[in-house]
C-alpha cells in the first residue's frame, strides 16, 4: 500500500523531532554548542529567508566562529546502481545559499543533510553537494534531484535508535 504524502509528512516530523533530541545532548556534552531549530531561528511557521528553505537546524560554536547548518529528511530509499536517498534541487540550492549568507558574517559555515532511509534502518550525514544530479519526469514533478549514496563512511550509528522506535511505518505514529 502506499503512502499518503500526510502520513510520510507526519514521520518526517517525527524524525526530525528526533534529530532534535538528540542534538540536544551535543549542547548537554558540550555547553559550547548552542543548537537551535529553524523556529528558534525565525520565529513560528517561518521557514524562509530570502526565498531560501532554511535548513531545520543550526549549531553555533561562538568560540570558534562556527556554524553547522542541517536539514532532517525521511526518505525511503531505493536502489540504482546501490542504494540511494534524493533531495529537491531547490532545497539544496536553499541550504546552499543560506550557508553562503552566514558565511559572510564573519562565521565558518558548513551544511549537511541528515538523512534517515527507511529501506537502510539507518541514518546518513550528506554533504550539500550530491553524487549526482538526476530529473525523474514522474508524477511527483519534473524536479531534478540530488542522488546521494548511502555509504558505510556516511551512516551515523548515533541516531540508529529511531529504527526501534519507528520504523514500522505500518503503524500509526504518536507525535
Amino acid at each position: 500500500m502506499k503512502s499518503t504524502f500526510k502520513e510520510d509528512f507526519k514521520y518526517g516530523s517525527v524524525w526530525e523531532d528526533y534529530v532534535k533530541d538528540k542534538f540536544s545532548t551535543l549542547h548537554d556534552l558540550d555547553e559550547s554548542w548552542k543548537v537551535e531549530h529553524v523556529s528558534e531561528i525565525l520565529g513560528p511557521h517561518v521557514f524562509r529567508v530570502k526565498d531560501n528553505k532554511y535548513p531545520d537546524f543550526r549549531l553555533t560554536n561562538e568560540k570558534l566562529k562556527y556554524k553547522i547548518f542541517v536539514d532532517a529528511k525521511c526518505k525511503k530509499g531505493s536502489y540504482f546502481h546501490g542504494l540511494l536517498v534524493t533531495a529537491d534541487r531547490s532545497y539544496i540550492k536553499s541550504y546552499k545559499n543560506i550557508v553562503a549568507m552566514e558565511s559572510t558574517n564573519g562565521y565558518s559555515c558548513e551544511g549537511y543533510i541528515l538523512f534517515w532511509c527507511v529501506e537502510a534502518k539507518g541514518a546518513y550525514l550528506m554533504p550539500l553537494e550530491p553524487d549526482q544530479w538526476h530529473r525523474y519526469d514522474n508524477e511527483f514533478g519534473d524536479e531534478i534531484v540530488g542522488q546521494y549514496y548511502t555509504r558505510d563512511y556516511r551512516h551515523q550509528p548515533e541516531f540508529d535508535e529511531f529504527h526501534l522506535k519507528h520504523v514500522d511505518r505500518k503503524k500509526p505514529i504518536k507525535a
